[in-house]
């Protein structure tokens, strides 16, 4: 199965890792030793073949590590919960279930020397350039799976990516598609506007009490009030109670020495090889004795070992094999290294690979931190070793005095923790754990909203839990005037402006349509006005949204006829737009590369379009079984 890794990667450290994978993958009852059976209950069938649930528990870990590296503390509550990401997960899994049966139907396949080669490349798998089967095992064993198990998983990942871009693939634009985009997509367009500032108008406006009063009024539905609870909440866990835990001098010592004694210091060495094969005619001896004595008078190790060394996995790096604890490479070669100092170099060594000279590059001595450079660690162990036996302790304690509780100060003071009150919150939430969905449903809760018990103990994880009472209640309500007032005024005098700068703007439109050019009605009023010459959708520096705007507008019917518009931007200022010409983008003036790129982009689209459409058709002849 490995020959052509065999053939290609020669020496001590190849002949090691193409050993370690053989048996990797050759011994799958090893499987078991590593990570729990894929077997057991099933969360789905697709035409018979089973998603387990183990299987949809590992997607699901993996899902909620991807979305919590990705937003980190601003992670939305409750978007990681087993309940939300179950669905969307299985789906997942059955799509890819149903794509990878459709492959092996068609009869494609990936060999075992490829899924080895992609093993051996994986850079995750690698310690200094080189494959190392420590790390690789470790990283396995850390994401739940075995040997067996990833390459199973790796060789229907090579299947489904063969799958999918064979379809993506097919995908292509005509010459009749290109050029309808480009006529669109590089159109340009040729325009004037001029700008009347809204501040300038809101500052002369005036206004009445029952102005004010009237548009309160006619506005109700916008200066609502949610109903909204305050709570007095106990908020346990290890990490609030480590403060208040002191660790005793002679403790930390008897840790220190119980790690002391416990501890295996190791020295790790650095080794470079020069290889030479055994030949028939004895040329590796003599070549052998040459390269000692061009040592001896002082040339580059790694310059002979790229250029005389017989190991292809090596030889690229100057020799380098990297670091060994003194069990990474055959005896003979760790008993020459173990009595080397550094940066010698080694009296030929013969093993069953053939002769070595061998250089310690470095040596790696791991030694155990004194008891002052350890102090503060062993502090928070210990620390939170009695925090976390406190913490079980208390929480069986505060299930049963909170239950029906008056009063949680009390029963914090009887624990010994403190008790907090919270600011008024909506059903949507507040911040920090009154973000958390567990405990705003809670604190809205028939049980403790209506009849004011306390709440049943909230288990946010493993190691946190909080109870909590309503002790304050606002209902949903219309904020009084008072409260809103200027908010009120802002919004009526933004009104107010508004209609003043349409009516004003009616008659510029007026002047523009009898022929006046807007360059001379902006500097007859004194607005700002700007020209914008064949510009594109995306053209730099012009303002965004009065650019979005033209190129809503139709195209003018002649060249002496503008097109005029207004709109308000996002601040409320008034524009008043000409529209004067419209030209279509030209895919033959295109550069070469330019057309190609759009060609590649559209015809990426359309196989995308046709993807889907393919896994929903798919989906609907599979005989798909949710339990």
């Amino acid at each position: 199965m490995l020959q052509s890794l065999r053939d290609n990667l020669k020496g001590t450290a190849a002949t090691i890792i193409v050993v370690f994978i053989a048996l990797s993958f050759g011994l799958v009852g090893l499987e078991t030793l590593f990570a729990p059976s894929v077997s057991g209950s099933e969360a789905a069938s697709v035409n018979g073949e089973a998603v387990t649930e183990t299987e949809l528990a590992r997607a699901i870990q993996f899902q909620k590590r991807r979305l919590e590296a990705q937003f980190g503390d601003q992670m939305p509550a409750g978007m990681v919960s087993d309940e939300r990401l179950r669905e969307p997960v299985l789906n997942d899994l059955i799509q890819r279930l149903v794509l990878v049966q459709e492959a092996m139907d068609r009869g494609m396949a990936v060999s075992d020397q490829r899924l080895d080669d992609i093993i051996i490349n994986t850079e995750q798998f690698h310690d200094n350039g080189q494959f190392s089967p420590e790390i690789f095992t470790q990283l396995l064993r850390m994401q739940g799976y075995t040997p067996a198990g990833y390459k199973r998983l790796l060789a229907q990942d090579v299947l489904l990516n063969q799958h999918v871009q064979g379809v993506n693939d097919s995908g292509f634009a005509t010459e009749d598609d290109l050029r309808r985009i480009a006529a669109l997509s590089m159109q340009t367009r040729s325009f004037q506007y001029l700008t009347v500032p809204i501040a300038d108008t809101e500052a002369g406006i005036e206004l009445t009490d029952e102005e004010i009063q009237a548009y309160y009024e006619e506005h109700t539905a916008e200066y609502q009030s949610p109903e909204q609870v305050a709570v007095e909440y106990i908020d346990l866990s290890p990490a609030v109670l480590t403060d208040a835990i002191d660790v005793a001098e002679e403790d930390v010592r008897q840790q220190y020495e119980q790690e002391l004694a416990e501890r295996q210091d190791q020295t790790r060495r650095r080794a470079a090889h020069i290889l030479l094969e055994p030949k028939d005619d004895g040329s590796d001896q003599s070549l052998l004795a040459d390269l000692q004595a061009r040592l001896a008078k002082g040339e580059d190790f790694a310059e002979l070992a790229r250029e005389y060394s017989d190991d292809l996995g090596s030889k690229d790096q100057g020799g380098d094999l990297g670091y060994t604890s003194g069990d990474a490479f055959p005896e003979a070669f760790e008993a020459a290294l173990a009595e080397m100092a550094e940066g010698e170099v080694s009296a030929p060594v013969e093993t069953d690979a053939g002769w070595h000279l061998i250089k310690l590059i470095d040596i790696e001595e791991s030694q155990a931190p004194s008891f002052e450079q350890d102090r503060g660690r062993i502090e928070n162990v210990l620390r939170l070793a009695q925090a976390e036996e406190l913490f079980v302790e208390l929480a069986e304690r505060l299930a049963d005095l909170a239950y029906n509780a008056d009063n949680l100060g009390e029963v914090a003071e009887t624990l010994g923790i403190e008790a907090r009150t919270s600011a008024l919150f909506s059903r949507s939430g507040g911040v920090g754990l009154l973000a958390n969905r567990d405990v705003i449903d809670a604190a809205f809760s028939d049980d403790v909203l209506v009849a004011g018990n306390t709440s049943d103990m909230l288990e946010l994880s493993e190691s946190r839990v909080v109870v909590l009472r309503v002790t304050e209640h606002q209902k949903a309500r219309t904020k009084t005037l008072e409260e809103v007032r200027d908010l009120v005024t802002s919004s009526l005098r933004r009104d107010k402006a508004k209609t003043l700068l349409a009516e004003a703007g009616e008659a510029l439109q007026q002047r523009l349509r009898d022929g006046e050019a807007l360059e001379e009605v902006a500097k007859s009023e004194g607005y700002e006005s700007q020209t914008s010459l064949e510009a594109r959708r995306t053209e730099p520096g012009a303002n965004r949204q009065v650019l979005q705007h033209v190129f809503t507008l139709p195209k003018p019917a002649d060249d002496d006829t503008p097109v005029i518009s207004t709109m308000n931007l996002a601040n409320g200022d008034y524009v008043l737009v000409s529209l004067t010409a419209v030209a279509s983008g030209d895919f033959e003036a295109l550069a070469k590369e330019q057309r190609t790129g759009m060609s590649s982009q559209l015809a990426d689209q359309y196989s995308n379009m046709d993807f889907a459409a393919y896994e929903d058709f798919l989906k609907k002849q599979s005989d798909i079984d949710i339990k």
